[in-house]
């Protein structure tokens, strides 16, 4: 499954708060994710392993694009967006949030990254 990433804005650090996800399959069940975890923080005793949590998400409305190039010039497909938003008359209701189609690695040249980008709104 493609990772997500929500971009929550900067802090006061001047970077950005972000929030990870992976969407996972709905037959997986809470005790299966912590029979899981359990069993990696059982063979990497010692080594930090992140925080997660199994959460559900419920659907959202929202206005997204698939942008094709590097991760970096996703900025243009979110003033789209947002044009799109203003001329149908919605509003921009929380965050953006980008889902990874094509890993940053070297064996896919930048130029064919697939990336939606998406921005919660109502109306």
């Amino acid at each position: 499954m493609p990772h997500e990433i929500i971009w929550h804005g900067l802090n006061e650090g001047n970077q950005y708060s972000v929030t990870y996800m992976m969407q996972i399959p709905h037959c997986i069940t809470l005790s299966m994710y912590e029979e899981a975890r359990a069993k990696v923080e059982k063979n990497l005793r010692g080594q930090v392993i992140p925080e997660t949590k199994f959460i559900e998400v419920d659907s959202i409305l929202c206005a997204q694009k698939l942008h094709v190039g590097h991760y970096c010039d996703t900025k243009r497909t979110y003033q789209e967006i947002e044009n799109y938003i203003a001329e149908q008359e919605y509003r921009i209701k929380g965050d953006r949030k980008e889902i990874y189609f094509t890993p940053a690695m070297q064996c896919h040249l930048p130029e064919t990254w697939k990336t939606v980008v998406s921005i919660e709104i109502e109306s």
